[in-house]
């Protein structure tokens, strides 16, 4: 096993543990090769929002993972420092 498969496995596994029960399952489904559109047709939804409800949790699941952590952009403005 290598390390970078080590570190993909975690990664996986941690932010699954983040996601909503209806994210884990358009997540599950597509690492199974489903496409967009089958797992739209699944839910009774079309690709594109599949896709998109996916990508909300994922952003979601992302932000409970990181907690209130500051953003990686840039600061500007008044809220450099000098």
């Amino acid at each position: 096993m290598s390390a970078d498969f080590v570190l993909r496995r975690f990664v996986r596994k941690e932010l699954t543990s983040y996601m909503g029960a209806k994210t884990r399952r358009l997540f599950v489904l597509s690492v199974l090769g489903y496409s967009w559109a089958e797992i739209g047709r699944k839910f009774g939804i079309t690709a594109h929002n599949a896709e998109v409800q996916f990508s909300y949790g994922l952003k979601k699941a992302r932000k409970r993972l990181l907690g209130n952590r500051p953003s990686d952009r840039p600061r500007s403005g008044s809220e450099r420092e000098g």
